[in-house]
């Protein structure tokens, strides 16, 4: 690890066959998640505040990965990668993935798995993915495609009076964005749109309802800027 003058980690070079890039410290990274599935889904997301230590040794890991020549090596091409994402503040992405062998017994058929303690690193920047031996680093993607987040992306009632209280709580979880804009709607037609700041991934909304609403069927739509928009119908009655 490298050191600056307050003693804080500084970016270190990492090279792969004569390709670099500087792994960042912890003040660089924006958060780290494993993305899986559908678009929006992502499992275990880790913030700087509050997962530094983890983020650390993450970052450690990879300068300490060891390159290896091997093409026959690749990143997985299934639906559904478990790539763990490292998202800089300036923009630019590490990928770390399985390292994947493929074999083609016949024209129509290709098996591909999985080479244990190996993986590839990728940065955003670079079309070129590299082999690395890193026992670490495997059981880290290992894990974390196996472990889902314990809290809903979103909580939200589907009903709510238009009585005295007139309001309702949008909570959220592990949203990977700084913006997220909450819309009443009514079919298309926006009613109301309210702004939230995730911090660490969370944030805790309170929608009050103007008092011009009629009972009736609306929804709101949730749109974490530059990541994910999910809607939820919301039924409001006297």
């Amino acid at each position: 690890m490298v050191l600056g003058a307050t003693g804080v980690a500084a970016a270190a070079v990492v090279v792969f066959f004569g390709v670099q890039w500087f792994s960042s410290p912890l003040t660089d990274v924006r958060w780290v998640y494993l993305d899986r599935g559908p678009k929006g889904t992502s499992v275990n997301p880790l913030f700087p505040d509050r997962d530094g230590p983890q983020i650390v040794e993450l970052l450690k890991e990879i300068r300490e990965a060891k390159p290896v020549k091997d093409d026959n090596l690749i990143f997985p091409t299934h639906a559904f990668p478990s790539t763990v994402t490292i998202v800089r503040k300036d923009g630019t992405k590490t990928y770390v993935d399985f390292a994947y062998s493929c074999q083609s017994p016949s024209s129509t058929q290709t098996t591909c798995k999985s080479v244990p303690d190996h993986v590839l690193i990728q940065t955003s920047d670079s079309a070129d993915a590299y082999p690395a031996l890193s026992p670490k680093l495997y059981e880290y993607v290992d894990h974390m495609s196996r472990t889902w987040p314990d809290v809903p992306l979103l909580i939200v009632p589907d009903s709510a009076c238009l009585g005295r209280e007139r309001k309702i709580q949008v909570e959220g979880n592990e949203w990977l964005t700084d913006r997220v804009n909450v819309r009443l709607k009514q079919g298309e037609n926006v009613l109301l749109t309210l702004i939230a700041h995730p911090k660490d991934g969370h944030f805790n909304l309170p929608l009050e309802f103007p008092s011009s609403l009629a009972p009736g069927d609306y929804s709101l739509e949730i749109e974490g800027e530059g990541w994910t928009t999910t809607s939820r119908e919301i039924k409001l009655t006297d």
